[in-house]
């Protein structure tokens, strides 16, 4: 019993730890797959490269570039309900990243939302 702390603490920091490496998987994971959806990018299978994106997305909820990347073939393929939401997503992730703004007011502009355009 007087190692019951020591236990304890060694199997908590081990739980932690792997929670931590498993984290770091999922993210590697979601890497992958925005680097796979952004070759289909270049080769106009904007589609197909959405699904990977969602893929990156469902690794990882907090990945930027996979929101930022899908509302680009969002706005590409003319579903620019769907870009906003994904550029608002962006914004919230990164409030600092003027091209989002920029991307996300274009798309509005699409829309022929003008007044919310010019706020972006």
């Amino acid at each position: 019993m007087k190692n019951f702390p020591f236990l304890f603490i060694l199997l908590f920091t081990l739980g932690a730890s792997a929670q931590k490496t498993e984290a770091t998987a999922q993210k590697e994971e979601a890497k992958a797959m925005v680097k796979k959806g952004f070759e289909k990018i270049q080769n106009g299978s904007y589609a197909n490269a959405i699904l990977d994106f969602n893929q990156a997305i469902e690794k990882d909820p907090a990945c930027l570039d996979a929101y930022y990347r899908r509302a680009f073939c969002y706005g590409t393929t003319n579903n620019y309900r769907e870009a906003i939401e994904d550029y608002s997503k962006v914004i919230k992730l990164n409030p600092d990243l003027e091209m989002a703004y920029v991307s996300r007011g274009s798309m509005k502009n699409k829309l022929k939302l003008f007044k919310e355009a010019i706020v972006d």
